[in-house]
């Protein structure tokens, strides 16, 4: 066997490595579900005490204390209460799409992480 055929198939033996890499992470089990408010809700019990993300738009009052955020997530038929605690992202404003990461605490969802989404064209 050449050097370049033996190159050629440890470059092919990567490539097929890190696609399977890549598979493995998508479906494995650890990945935080991804819910609107309104499935949030309907779930809430199922994920009581355990992670998750919910994605919708901020709904005001935003409402900012010391140290922490208070606002809700909504979509079209629900609105969660959220409470973030941690540096303000700025700017945290009605209307703006975010995924809010947390658990349940009762009837309102914890957040320890807020990222901001781009609005999906139309």
């Amino acid at each position: 066997m050449t050097w370049a055929r033996r190159l050629l198939w440890l470059v092919a033996g990567a490539l097929l490595l890190a696609a399977a890499v890549v598979v493995v992470q998508a479906l494995s089990p650890t990945a935080l579900p991804e819910l609107t408010p309104l499935e949030a809700v309907h779930r809430r019990s199922e994920f009581r005490g355990e992670p998750m993300r919910i994605v919708g738009t901020v709904a005001g009052p935003v409402v900012a204390d010391e140290s922490t955020l208070r606002f809700g997530v909504a979509d079209e038929l629900v609105t969660v209460n959220v409470q973030f605690t941690g540096s303000n992202p700025s700017p945290l404003t009605e209307g703006r799409v975010v995924v809010v990461e947390g658990i349940w605490e009762g009837e309102v969802f914890a957040a320890h992480d807020i990222r901001f989404q781009e609005p999906p064209s139309r």
